[in-house]
């Protein structure tokens, strides 16, 4: 870890590397997220080695902005890792200290309050706008749980999944198109509620899902190419519909 620091303090130095030495906090946003999914992708892709590499790259931007916070007299990578430390002995004091929780459900319900007493009071306190929407979603239904705000099952949730169709088609029927966007955000906040229920994770779903229908998209487009006339395949929904069934049989169209 020490080299690692040196390193980075070497690039932000006089005679370092130009583009480190002109990072901002904010320049690096969109490298700290990009880092974050290709975290994930490595961990789809279940290579040991490949998320090794992906971690130290998230690792790196965490040092990278510590650093730049360091110069700016604000904190230090050490700073983080301290906080980070009484953090989490704080939150655990079932291991660290004399509390007795039993289970994984005590522990979460124990969870909120080790938070309020940081002073983070409000419901919906530390969930960041700048989540992903069925990110936020998941944690305000989580939340709102605790205040007895929420579906007994999943068929409760089925049974709302289909009033909120039902309303979306009212909307398009009456021609309401300033009204269409909520009512289809309204149908993806239940598509949440249900998939929290299953206890299926919503955002890593739907990545899953755009990843088969890419390689499925992908398979179909290559055989397109392969024909001697792709306009009369695009154009034609019963040879696309073909092409569709044959890449979900093959191996390369699944996920």
């Amino acid at each position: 870890m020490d080299n690692l620091l040196k390193i980075m303090n070497k690039l932000r130095s006089p005679g370092g590397c130009p583009w480190d030495r002109e990072q901002t906090i904010n320049s690096l946003k969109p490298y700290l997220l990009e880092e974050a999914y290709e975290v994930l992708d490595a961990m789809d892709s279940k290579d040991p080695k490949q998320l090794c590499e992906e971690l130290g790259d998230l690792l790196l931007q965490i040092v990278f902005q510590s650093q730049i916070s360091e110069e700016n007299g604000e904190f230090s990578f050490q700073d983080v890792v301290e906080g980070i430390s009484e953090k989490m002995i704080n939150r655990h004091p079932h291991v660290f200290k004399d509390l007795k929780l039993e289970t994984a459900d005590d522990v979460v319900n124990a969870w909120q309050g080790f938070k309020e007493k940081e002073g983070k009071k409000h419901i919906f306190s530390g969930i960041p706008d700048t989540m992903p929407a069925l990110m936020i979603a998941e944690k305000y239904q989580q939340r709102a749980k605790k205040l007895g705000l929420d579906f007994e099952n999943p068929e409760e949730v089925y049974k709302k999944i289909y009033e909120e169709i039902d309303e979306i088609k009212d909307v398009c029927n009456n021609d309401m198109h300033i009204k269409l966007e909520e009512e289809i955000g309204d149908l993806l906040f239940s598509v949440v509620n249900l998939a929290r229920k299953l206890k299926v994770n919503p955002e890593l779903a739907l990545l899953r899902s755009n990843k088969k229908f890419r390689k499925r998209v992908e398979f179909i487009e290559k055989e397109i190419n392969k024909s001697s006339n792709p306009e009369k395949i695009i154009e034609d929904p019963d040879l696309l519909d073909k092409i569709w069934q044959k890449t979900k049989k093959n191996k390369g169209g699944n996920c």
